[in-house]
């Protein structure tokens, strides 16, 4: 999906392949399985859906679709860990699953995060990457044998020890942001021109991050005058992704490796990425309509996590009402200050 951060696709360009973009779903923002199918090609190894701010992916589906076409499912739950699928947790379901513990997630050991998965013979080959490609039992002394090429992504003992710590105290962490975030859609429900985030029956949400969507035309405010109104108000505001992966310069100028247009212009790779035949990749706007629509309308809020609570649930609230109703006053004083 393009609405996501950029760590999920660039990741995908580490490896030497190319990243197709899917649009995603408007109201959850997460992968559209109804649009995977027509991206699939005989170059396709593996679809990356993510469970974004919180809110479960409709894995079942992308997982169907990946058992018909033999490709690899790979789970991005950097924003959702304890978030449930039909009662299931994600990161239980693809053939592999990445955590990010980084110092926003719902639990957090400053930096760093974890693989998920239930295939032995992928276990292995995480630990060798992790470790410079070397393979390093506890109790057995160290060979210095490089089986593949690996890299130093081991995590600390300090790290690590945080960790466990944090992941007793997880579930406590999701049900305060649940609170949190239950509490402001009941009261922005009322504001017409606001729409809360939507979650689907069989999920459960745990809420990374509140994002709702604003309808400018109720609402008669440009998005950047809203925020701005709200940082005004005291309220910590996130304005969303300002625009699609694709648009960004790393991929749309091609500039991964220097100049030479490596990995999309490699002289193994025929698969067409300048469009001039069937199955290129182009990353160019109108691409995924759907996220270019998101990246206008979104506004978002970090502040449901803990220690947050009612009270500044009800400080978020308090600023939407106070700018909604002097909107007239609000846009007469942007449009001074501008000039």
């Amino acid at each position: 999906p393009p609405y996501t951060f950029t760590s999920t696709a660039t990741s995908v360009l580490m490896n030497n392949a190319i990243p197709v973009f899917v649009d995603v779903d408007p109201l959850t923002f997460n992968l559209d399985p109804g649009k995977v199918e027509d991206a699939i090609t005989e170059r396709t190894k593996a679809i990356i859906p993510v469970h974004l701010l919180g809110h479960p992916a409709e894995i079942d589906s992308i997982i169907e679709i990946a058992e018909r076409r033999r490709l690899t499912v790979i789970e991005d739950c950097a924003q959702a860990p304890g978030a449930l699928y039909k009662g299931k947790k994600v990161g239980t379901f693809g053939h592999l699953a990445t955590f990010s513990f980084q110092k926003t997630k719902n639990m957090t050991t400053g930096e760093g995060g974890m693989i998920l998965t239930s295939d032995s013979r992928l276990a292995h080959r995480c630990r060798l990457i992790r470790n410079h490609g070397e393979q390093f039992m506890e109790g057995q002394p160290r060979e210095y044998l490089a089986n593949i090429l690996g890299w130093n992504y081991r995590m600390t003992e300090m790290e690590a020890a945080v960790g466990i710590e944090q992941l007793k105290k997880l579930d406590n962490f999701n049900e305060i942001r649940i609170r949190n975030a239950n509490y402001l859609t009941k009261k922005l429900s009322e504001i017409e021109g606001i729409n809360p985030p939507y979650c689907q029956p069989h999920a459960k949400h745990i809420f990374h991050i509140y994002a709702t969507t604003y309808e400018r035309e109720v609402i008669n405010l440009p998005k950047d005058t809203l925020v701005w109104a709200l940082e005004a108000e005291g309220i910590p505001v996130w304005a969303g992704h300002p625009r699609p992966l694709y648009e960004n310069p790393i991929f749309k100028e091609r500039i991964v490796y220097g100049e030479r247009g490596c990995p999309f212009r490699c002289g193994f790779y025929n698969g067409g990425v300048e469009g001039s035949v069937e199955g290129s990749v182009a990353y160019e706007k109108g691409l995924c309509p759907v996220t270019e629509e998101l990246c206008e309308k979104v506004i978002a809020f970090y502040l449901i996590r803990p220690p947050a609570t009612t009270r500044d649930m009800q400080d978020i609230v308090a600023a939407f009402t106070k700018i909604i109703e002097n909107k007239e006053r609000l846009q007469e004083f942007r449009t001074i200050n501008k000039d």
